[in-house]
């Protein structure tokens, strides 16, 4: 989990930090009156709502979706991921065990150690989407490594609110990253509708 863990923040940093062009997946179109563009995934077949200026990123286990904007603080970056897709079984098997140590703890309990990655995680509340129990966590890494010691590039901090679903033996994970909780904030609305529109 610590290796996808990096993996993870770095592939975010990258795309949040160098605002990569990628092509993106078009979305079927305008739902209606409430300025929001409608997704379905062609193979998973989830579907979700949200609004420009985000655009969806497809992928073999989710969706990404992001914004292009220019002042790092205003990006937004939210992941629809099934986990139990990734080819690491570790982490899909750790990720089912946090689930329910997630939805058995009382609000405000904080999960660290090696089994967690290398963050903490808050736990906010549990919840239903789409009818399937949920539980909202919130994420927070910062570098904890001596880079005089070891080199490498050190990893930027990272804020997310995670909410994770558990549909039958799958565990999805819905995810707003960003560098510190304000900025997190700013996505909070767009967060809110992709729950909410959310369908299985």
């Amino acid at each position: 989990m610590v290796v996808r863990t990096h993996r993870l923040l770095w592939s975010i940093a990258f795309v949040l930090f160098a605002g990569i062009s990628v092509l993106m997946h078009p979305a079927i179109g305008l739902h209606g009156l409430s300025g929001q563009y409608f997704y379905k995934h062609p193979k998973l077949g989830f579907s979700l709502e949200y609004p420009l200026p985000l655009t969806a990123r497809e992928f073999p286990n989710g969706v990404e979706l992001n914004n292009d904007a220019v002042q790092i603080n205003d990006r937004i970056h939210i992941d629809v991921t099934n986990t139990t897709l990734e080819p690491d079984r570790y982490y899909v098997e750790r990720i089912a065990q946090n689930f329910k140590k997630f939805r058995s703890a009382q609000a405000g309990a904080i999960f660290k150690g090696a089994e967690f990655g290398d963050g903490a995680y808050t736990k906010v509340a549990d919840l239903r989407v789409d009818g399937y129990q949920a539980v909202k966590v919130i994420y927070e890494y910062r570098q904890q490594r001596d880079t005089e010691s070891e080199p490498e590039l050190p990893l930027p901090p990272m804020y997310a609110v995670m909410v994770y679903i558990e549909k039958g033996a799958d565990i999805w994970d819905v995810a707003s990253y960003a560098w510190n909780k304000e900025s997190q904030q700013k996505s909070v609305p767009t967060f809110e509708v992709i729950l909410r529109t959310l369908k299985f």
